[in-house]
């Protein structure tokens, strides 16, 4: 059970608890930071308020603090507001205003563990912003208005494993390159965007990619060795695809969870699969709903679906679905 903090010792519009110190300021019309916080916090909760700006260093007396939610409010950046902040893990910044990452926000932050930016209106974001965030392990980036990502947008994320950008207006990804160290596992969902293509060059940087969501993006066409070696899942269904390259996953022997669900897919190519080495009983395959035109270009297909390798093998019926009807 908490121990509520002294009202003294505690904001009137807040309520402290000394057991884990923390403090918790919510209220609509509430515009600034209280004064009178103790300097002991380790976790602040600021959501839901009316701040539009909070000062740069505002809160850089409270060292000791690690996780900061400053969600819902109106903020327009975050220039500044995590000086002195050096014990931070955690930051919630969703449902502001902020447009743009500046070089120099997240400076210093290097125990940040997770930090989550969705549902702003960021549009821009600097070079090297993240270059600090060697613990980072998780960031949110949906729901925005990016467009680009650059050469060195991602650059010092050696620990980075969930990188979720669905929702934006990306067309481009040239970056990629994390540094040259990177996390064991790491997995990125950036379905909803504007791609017309998988950003092969990009992803070839990031060795350690094991899941890749790229659906409900303008995608047509997958060419030869689009994906990484260590990548298990691809996701991309409802899209506009229309051509697999025969190569594709020559690259990917250890895909096993793959959905082209949703397209306009009606051929595959002989060899599309053949470098599919995984054959374990949880493998998954969904190319429901395509518009498919089951003649001899199908043939390949049907013959690896008969493959000592494949043949036997317990696909699960609601997964896998080959529809020569549709």
């Amino acid at each position: 059970m908490l121990t509520l903090v002294s009202a003294h010792a505690c904001p009137s519009v807040c309520v402290c608890f000394s057991d884990v110190p923390s403090v918790h300021c919510n209220h609509p019309t509430l515009e600034h930071i209280p004064q009178g916080i103790p300097n002991t916090t380790t976790t602040m909760m600021l959501h839901s308020n009316n701040i539009s700006v909070i000062e740069p260093g505002a809160l850089s007396s409270f060292v000791s603090m690690s996780r900061l939610w400053i969600n819902s409010n109106r903020l327009s950046t975050l220039q500044g507001v995590f000086e002195g902040l050096q014990e931070m893990t955690q930051i919630y910044a969703q449902d502001n205003d902020i447009s743009a990452l500046n070089e120099g926000d997240f400076s210093g932050l290097t125990k940040l563990r997770e930090i989550n930016l969705n549902n702003n209106r960021i549009s821009t974001i600097a070079g090297r912003v993240f270059a600090d965030l060697s613990s980072l392990q998780t960031l949110y980036l949906q729901d925005n208005e990016i467009s680009v990502i650059g050469n060195d947008t991602f650059h010092g994320l050696f620990n980075l494993r969930n990188l979720y950008m669905s929702g934006n207006k990306l067309e481009t990804i040239t970056g990629g390159n994390t540094g040259q160290r990177t996390a064991k596992s790491m997995f990125i969902y950036s379905s909803g965007n504007k791609l017309t293509t998988v950003p092969r060059e990009a992803l070839a940087n990031l060795s350690s990619l094991r899941s890749l969501v790229l659906s409900d993006n303008p995608i047509v066409y997958v060419g030869p060795r689009a994906f990484g070696p260590q990548l298990i899942e691809v996701k991309l269904q409802n899209t506009k695809l229309r051509v697999i390259d025969g190569a594709a996953f020559n690259n990917s022997p250890n895909v096993n969870r793959l959905t082209l669900s949703n397209n306009y897919l009606q051929y595959l190519p002989e060899t599309v699969f053949q470098p599919l080495t995984y054959y374990g009983d949880y493998e998954t395959l969904d190319l429901d709903g395509n518009p498919w035109v089951c003649d001899c270009q199908l043939a390949g297909y049907s013959a690896w679906l008969k493959a000592p390798q494949v043949r036997g093998k317990r696909f699960n019926s609601q997964i896998y679905r080959f529809d020569k009807n549709s």
